[in-house]
């Protein structure tokens, strides 16, 4: 079985389908058969895709994001993945109130928290932040993104 990954922001337009999108692009260079999602907090954005500076910063880095359209984080989701990635304490604290049972809630974990284990370090939202905003959360991204492949690339299914 993959190991499947979700990758959560607020609305699904920027943080995670940058995170998903360079996880799916190393998992594929790593020959990972991982799954691999993007989904936000909040309906606001709805079947959008990313914002054209997410799509322009990836592009720079030779990883393409436009197939990904904003999804809602759902019920099944937090059933159906391995681990749960938000990017920021207050994305956390939203993903943990859909949680039921403490298997769920321990599914989820900061991004971040790949890199610096004993700090909690949010990446913040650039969607105001322009180019470097989005440069700025590009390296952290691919921090977690090679911290994750270390971590779990010998690893199916949790």
């Amino acid at each position: 079985m993959p190991l499947k990954l979700l990758f959560v922001c607020y609305a699904s337009i920027c943080r995670s389908p940058m995170a998903a999108g360079l996880m799916r692009h190393n998992a594929k260079i790593y020959n990972l058969d991982w799954e691999i999602k993007a989904a936000g907090v909040s309906a606001e954005y709805k079947d959008s895709h990313p914002h054209p500076s997410a799509v322009k910063c990836m592009r720079k880095h030779g990883v393409d994001i436009t197939t990904f359209s904003s999804t809602l984080l759902t019920r099944e989701d937090i059933l159906k993945y391995d681990i749960i990635y938000a990017m920021d304490g207050v994305i956390y604290a939203s993903i943990y109130l859909h949680t039921h049972t403490p298997e769920e809630k321990k599914k989820i974990k900061l991004m971040m928290s790949e890199v610096y284990p004993d700090r909690d370090v949010d990446i913040f939202d650039p969607y105001h932040g322009g180019e470097s905003g989005y440069s700025y959360v590009y390296e952290m991204i691919d921090q977690a993104t090679d911290k994750i492949i270390e971590h779990y690339k010998d690893k199916t299914a949790l």
